[in-house]
C-alpha cells in the first residue's frame, strides 16, 4: 500500500474530526447529538471494521490492476456509487438484506455511465487474476458499507450525519 495513499486518507479523516468536533460544539443543535444503542454502537463497530477493510483492499488492489480498471470496477470514479461492480453488488447485496427491489429505470441509467466511464479509461485496462479477485471482494466490503451506513442513517430513529461521521473518524484515524 502506497504511503501517499495511506496519508492522504490520514489527512482527511483527521480534518473530518476537527470539522464535526466543531459542529459538535458550536452548533449543537445542527449536529443532533443523542445516545446511542447498544445496537447502533455494535453496527458502528462493524462500519469501522469495514471502513478499514475497504482501504486496504482498495489501496492493494492497485498494485494487481491499472488505475482505469480499479476506477471502472470500483466506482472510485465516481466516488464509489455508480459504475460496474459496485453498483450491482451494492444493489444485490441490498436486496439480500433488505428486500430492496429498485426500479428497471435505475439499472438502465446506469448503462450510459458504465459505457462512458469505460471509455475514458479505453486502452489503459490491464490487471491480474489476483488483482480482480481482490477488486470485487473491495467492491463488496465497500457495498456492505455503504448499506450499513444507509440504515444507520435511515432506520427508524436515524444518527445524526454529523454524529456518525465523528464516531467513525474519530475511531479510525488512530488504526490507520
Amino acid at each position: 500500500v502506497s504511503s501517499f495513499g495511506v496519508i492522504h486518507v490520514q489527512v482527511h479523516m483527521i480534518s473530518c474530526s476537527i470539522y464535526t468536533t466543531a459542529m459538535k460544539y458550536l452548533c449543537p443543535s445542527f449536529y443532533k447529538y443523542r445516545p446511542l444503542k447498544q445496537t447502533e454502537i455494535k453496527n458502528l463497530v462493524l462500519v469501522s471494521v469495514i471502513f478499514i477493510v475497504n482501504i486496504v483492499l482498495s489501496n492493494s488492489s492497485l498494485k494487481y490492476n491499472s488505475l482505469a480498471l480499479d476506477q471502472v470496477g470500483s466506482g472510485s470514479f465516481l466516488k464509489e456509487d455508480v459504475p460496474m461492480c459496485n453498483a450491482s453488488v451494492y444493489m444485490r447485496l441490498e436486496f439480500l438484506i433488505h428486500g430492496t427491489v429498485h426500479p428497471l429505470g435505475i439499472y438502465l441509467s446506469l448503462i450510459p455511465v458504465i459505457v462512458g466511464t469505460m471509455l475514458v479509461c479505453a486502452g489503459d485496462v490491464y490487471g491480474t487474476i489476483f488483482g480482480i479477485a481482490l477488486l470485487f471482494v473491495s467492491c463488496t466490503v465497500s457495498s456492505l458499507k455503504g448499506i450499513i451506513t444507509k440504515y444507520l442513517l435511515s432506520g427508524k430513529e436515524p444518527i445524526s450525519t454529523f454524529q456518525l461521521l465523528h464516531i467513525v473518524l474519530l475511531s479510525e484515524s488512530p488504526h490507520l
